[in-house]
């Protein structure tokens, strides 16, 4: 979709669907993640793991790539190494995201995914539920 200006809720109505925003890239490369799902409710100490796509959405090579999760619950989440190291313009790669929760309630991390001069980070979240 093409349009001047966006509203916060129409870019959220649009993620929620599934569709990815991809802004304007400099010159230079750029990324873009295909947005995770919301991991499901899990019991202390099971795990879930999802595929994370990433995009190079610039117009040079993306290298050094790196994945890394920050936040208070990031110790819930566990983020391997992108499969390649290098993108070249429009193309993909992808990471996996694993949620373990380590307790009960709302779990909350940010995944940023970087190289040589960009960054993209999108928010993990999932449930913890205590074992009976």
């Amino acid at each position: 979709f093409v349009r001047d200006s966006w509203t916060a809720r129409d870019i959220g109505v649009l993620m929620d669907l599934g569709y990815t925003i991809v802004e304007p890239s400099p010159d230079g490369p750029g990324i873009t993640l295909r947005k995770a799902k919301k991991f499901p409710t899990l019991s202390i100490g099971k795990a879930k793991s999802q595929s994370i796509l990433i995009t190079n959405s610039g117009d040079e090579p993306l290298t050094a790539l790196a994945a890394r999760v920050s936040g208070k619950a990031a110790k819930d989440f566990k983020v391997k190494a992108p499969i390649l190291k290098t993108l070249g313009p429009g193309a993909s790669t992808s990471t996996l995201v694993t949620f373990r929760p380590r307790s009960a309630g709302p779990r909350k991390a940010t995944l940023t995914v970087s190289g040589n001069s960009a960054s993209k980070s999108l928010t993990l979240s999932g449930k913890g539920k205590a074992r009976r």
